[in-house]
């Protein structure tokens, strides 16, 4: 399914908390034999010298986006996949939570090496009521 969506135009989002892992995520994918070439970087302009030969448009030909948590507002993923969601967990704002969840159409994973952020976590608790 997903598969036929990307074909499409549909993206994958893999979403990160610093500027710095978007590199980091890229580098392991470009490492893998099957996902070469299939990600990019997605930014804003930055009106430096990072700039010469950068183009801000989506590659159709790499459905795999990588933005960070900030860089995500306004845009839109079929899934998305956000890294490292315990990480800044002290400095993030709920309106950032908010805006990452939403980035998904229809599903979203969070990885995290410690616990779930609580905010996370309560959102996605088990309900005793049936919701019928």
């Amino acid at each position: 399914m997903y598969s036929t969506l990307i074909d499409q135009g549909d993206k994958l989002g893999v979403i990160v908390p610093r500027i710095d892992d978007r590199q980091i995520v890229f580098q392991a994918f470009e490492a893998d034999r099957e996902l070469k070439g299939m990600s990019q970087i997605i930014r804003a302009r930055s009106m430096d010298a990072s700039d010469h030969g950068f183009d801000p448009a989506f590659d159709p030909s790499r459905p795999i986006s990588i933005v960070t948590e900030a860089g995500s507002k306004g845009l839109e993923f079929r899934a998305v996949h956000w890294l490292f969601c315990d990480d800044l967990r002290n400095v993030r704002q709920a309106e950032t939570y908010y805006t990452v969840v939403t980035r998904a159409k229809t599903s979203m994973d969070a990885y995290f090496n410690g616990t779930l952020p609580k905010v996370l976590a309560a959102s996605c608790a088990s309900s005793d009521k049936d919701l019928w």
